[in-house]
């Protein structure tokens, strides 16, 4: 049998919302990871991977702005549509600044021992 776990935030979406119109910051809900010598080897592959990511996302999203999914996620990116046009960023551009912020947290939790930049640990590539 399935759990149901209460929320830890009561009225979650609209706190989250604030905090996104207040910081510019919005929760990343994952990373893609590929090994460096697979990127080295294959100068291709992370803009490959960035035309498929998006290109599988856009139906995606045209059914979050039509409303025709109405699962929990769903209704909360759509919920987010007010705020930007895509509630699910994919780049270093969009993403910069919850980027530096989980950095910023991750040393202040004593994490990581450093700030890395961000060239050393990311392909400098944006969605076209």
């Amino acid at each position: 049998m399935i759990g149901v776990y209460p929320e830890l935030i009561a009225n979650v979406e609209k706190v989250e919302a604030d905090w996104c119109r207040g910081t510019g910051i919005l929760p990343i809900h994952g990373l893609i990871v590929v090994k460096d010598e697979h990127i080295r080897n294959y100068r291709w592959l992370p803009g490959a991977l960035m035309e498929a990511l998006v290109a599988a996302k856009k139906p995606y999203l045209e059914e979050l702005r039509r409303g025709t999914d109405d699962s929990p996620e769903d209704k909360r990116y759509r919920k987010f549509l007010t705020l930007m046009d895509d509630p699910l960023p994919y780049g270093m551009s969009a993403n910069r600044a919850s980027i530096e912020a989980l950095i910023t947290y991750a040393l202040q939790q004593q994490l990581i021992p450093s700030r890395p930049r961000l060239d050393d640990i990311f392909v400098p590539i944006d969605p076209t």
